[in-house]
């Protein structure tokens, strides 16, 4: 080791180590799909379908398959005489408590799960749906091809959302009249019935959590291989991980899993919206076996605007029973979510209910959530999933009460927050840590809530109307529940970790690293991260749901274990003293019979060297887990906007936020993963909005239609990290991915009406763009 070396010295947990990727990244050298090409390959275009809805009752191919260049042109007959099948996404995920449980029973109603298959078959769901693939030489060529196939569509009404879904001819002829895919009911509803009748207020109102575009900086790609010799798949294509999608590609091609390889390499954004499996990656490994050579496909950013899953799209009613001194006593909530033309997931869904009370101790619930088929691209998780959604509702309820009831808005949460823990949510959820109400009190603290009457009168002074607000949160990391671990020593130096977690920029490669660096006592670059490849990564679920380094350190900590047992075995032997007489301790292998320490390499190297030391040639454990692992992130955000009534133009000068999301590994990434966060929060809250027209027709398919946040949109962040210890995981880890996004919509909207109440403006959806607020305020002054 060199003296730079030993003087950084751990332990790396806890400290601000810049991310190892980044100079790869920062300097070109990073790889994604489409920096990938491989010979002879062969380039994949979509015919893409100009109407939302419509019957394709005849597909010519005949001109396309003459042009210079082309080697294929297939249609989804094609796929289905090749003896395939739909994508089966098993859109109702394991219940958040017990996996062996589906969040959504089917034995109480039915749950659509309805095949996807990689090019329309017979019907047309949402605009850009892929109706045929043309595969050639070249880009060019392939373009020409796809726009000489002919197509003749009979053409249906289109329902865009849940409200004009009722009604309409099924999207699937499985689904009920109404297009519901889904429709459960959670909670004892007389009880709460019961509590609103006897409340002495009710407060009431719906929200719209607008349907929004993932907008990831890398369109998504991929080139696909077959080895006719051997019968293997190869895929490489960005994803939020590999073991997933390759079960759900295995099924559709009627193979065995280990037939397919799925490689993952860079990924530039992934946000919830890449987890599921999407057509064209079937396509082109399909189309790799049909023509014979490596297939390869990008969407351009057209195309991603079109066909990307979507976020959100939720409609909500929800209302809360109140005593006249700012008790809840209970909570009602009737969600509406659009799955969009295919049943890619329920998860938001099963979210929302689950964290539908948040930190507050409200002692029961009632709720109804529905799925809606509508002809729109389906939607999928996006950031918070359901929990921000949730938030909303909860805390902007709770600032409509505080108004009703005369109460400060600090106040009545600091009534209704939950104290005591353990505590058992009306959801079920079991919370075992979390300062509920220290987080707010330090927020209020730094935020000088004290003095923003101040700060109201000066602006006032410029003609502006100002506002602040406040959000509380609880997080509920939950995901796939199953997770894999292996480490193995290197006699040169370094250990290799290999976990089938996918970062799509999260910085694994750096934090895994500070993990494993003090767990073994080596320095963290020596950490060689291994991901993102089933012939690499025996299993593993990918990157979601806060699920990381909450399983995936869990199992360091145990292959780890296994790790340094064995070494102690082998240094027993070369220290020739008792296997019990050996402690591991600051890095070192140590025994108080003898002046040598040893390193874990220096075992390693010993290993190599005389493999008689030990029953194993080297130093390898791993580890995998299939369950839950419970934990809550939770904290307390303020925002501030400045508000110009003359136009409706909207700035925020102040935003900060407490978050715990538990042992922070490398606070300077967690602050990077929150500002994140904060900032798509806004960019929902403000800006976003994908529009449709009547007849399904997308109106904000590009970046010149379609606003997202930018640097002057967002103030600097005063961010603060907390920790309230949970037991659950051995690196009391919680999770910080979705911390700052949870409760931005949230906080944001509640500073927005707080501006506006001397208007007698109480509610306004998102996005709260200039002209939305400007309308009310001129609806006000009329009424």
């Amino acid at each position: 080791m060199n003296r730079e070396r030993e003087a950084d010295r751990g332990p790396y947990i806890g400290r601000s180590l810049p991310r190892f990727e980044d100079l790869r990244l920062v300097r070109g050298a990073g790889r994604y799909s489409d920096d990938i090409s491989l010979p002879h390959q062969a380039i994949a275009v979509f015919v893409r379908s100009p109407h939302a809805h419509a019957l394709v009752k005849r597909i010519d191919t005949t001109r396309a398959r003459a042009m210079k260049g082309v080697g294929a042109v297939l249609t989804c007959d094609d796929y289905i005489g090749d003896g395939h099948k739909g994508a089966l996404q098993r859109p109702n995920p394991a219940g958040a408590i017990d996996i062996k449980i589906p969040a959504f029973a089917p034995d109480k109603r039915p749950v659509l799960d309805e095949r996807q298959y990689p090019l329309v078959h017979e019907r047309v769901r949402y605009p850009g749906e892929a109706v045929a693939m043309v595969v050639a030489d070249t880009l060019f060529d392939a373009r020409n091809a796809a726009e000489a196939v002919e197509i003749e569509y009979e053409v249906l009404s289109a329902a865009t959302d849940s409200s004009t879904a009722v009604g309409r001819e099924a999207i699937f002829p499985t689904a009920s009249s109404d297009n519901v895919a889904l429709d459960q009911d959670f909670g004892d509803a007389e009880a709460v019935k019961a509590a609103f009748a006897a409340a002495d207020l009710v407060v009431e109102q719906t929200f719209r959590n607008q349907r929004i575009v993932n907008c990831q900086m890398e369109p998504r790609s991929g080139i696909a291989t077959y080895d006719a010799s051997s019968g293997d798949y190869t895929i490489i294509s960005g994803n939020q991980g590999v073991h997933v999608p390759r079960r759900v590609l295995a099924d559709c091609l009627g193979v065995p899993e280990e037939k397919i390889r799925f490689v993952c390499p860079d990924v530039g954004g992934g946000f919830g919206l890449r987890n599921n499996l999407y057509p064209e990656q079937t396509a082109i490994l399909w189309a790799a076996k049909r023509v014979g050579r490596p297939v390869k496909w990008t969407n351009d950013r057209s195309e991603s605007f079109l066909t990307d899953y979507a976020g959100r799209d939720l409609v909500t009613t929800a209302r809360l029973a109140l005593t006249r001194d700012g008790r809840i006593t209970a909570f009602h909530v009737d969600h509406i979510g659009t799955t969009g033309g295919q049943t890619v997931t329920y998860v938001p869904l099963s979210n929302a209910y689950r964290v539908a009370t948040t930190a507050y101790a409200i002692p029961l619930m009632h709720m109804r959530c529905r799925a809606m088929l509508t002809n729109t691209v389906p939607t999928a998780p996006f950031r918070g999933a359901g929990r921000p959604e949730a938030t909303l509702v909860l805390e902007r309820l709770i600032d409509l009460a505080a108004a009703r009831l005369g109460m400060e808005r600090v106040s009545i949460r600091q009534k209704n927050l939950i104290k005591n823990l353990p505590y058992r949510t009306a959801s079920g959820l079991l919370y075992d840590s979390g300062d509920f109400t220290g987080n707010m009190k330090r927020m209020v603290e730094a935020a000088d809530w004290k003095s923003f009457a101040a700060r109201r009168r000066e602006s006032k002074k410029r003609g502006k109307l100002r506002g602040i607000g406040i959000s509380n949160y609880v997080e509920t990391p939950v995901g796939i529940p199953h997770e894999r671990v292996e480490v193995t020593v290197q006699a040169a130096g370094k250990v290799e970790l290999a976990v089938g977690t996918q970062s799509t920029g999260q910085g694994h490669e750096t934090t895994f690293a500070q993990v494993m660096a003090d767990l073994l006592g080596v320095h963290p670059q020596d950490i060689k991260f291994i991901g993102g490849d089933t012939a690499l990564v025996a299993s593993g679920s990918g990157t979601h749901s806060d699920r990381s380094m909450r399983l995936a350190g869990t199992l360091m900590v145990e292959a780890s274990g296994g790790v340094i047992a064995q070494a102690k075995a082998a240094a027993a032997k070369l220290l020739d003293v008792g296997e019990s007489e050996i402690e591991f301790s600051d890095g070192l292998f140590v025994t108080p019979k003898s002046n040598r320490r040893l390193t874990i390499y220096d075992v390693a190297q010993a290993l190599a060297g005389n493999p008689a030391l030990a029953p194993l040639k080297h130093l390898h454990a791993k580890a995998t887990f299939t369950g839950r692992i419970p934990a809550y992130p939770t904290g307390c955000a303020i925002c501030e906007v400045e508000i110009d009534p003359d136009t409706g133009a909207i700035s925020i000068p102040r935003y900060g936020s407490i978050d715990d999301a538990g042992q922070a590994i490398n606070p300077m990434i967690l602050h990077g993963q929150v500002h994140g966060g904060i900032v798509q929060g806004i960019g929902q809250a403000l800006l976003e909005d994908v529009i449709y027209d009547d007849s399904g027709q997308v109106l904000t398919g590009s970046f010149m239609d379609y606003g997202i946040p930018r640097a002057h949109h967002v103030p600097s962040f005063d961010i603060a990290l907390a920790e309230d210890p949970t037991k659950s995981n051995p690196l009391r880890v919680k999770g910080g991915g979705e911390a700052g996004i949870t409760p931005a919509l949230a906080v944001v909207m509640n500073a927005i009406m707080d501006a506006l109440k001397d208007h007698g403006v109480e509610h306004i959806d998102m996005p709260a763009t200039p002209h939305r607020i400007w309308s009310a305020i001129q609806k006000a002054k009329r009424q």
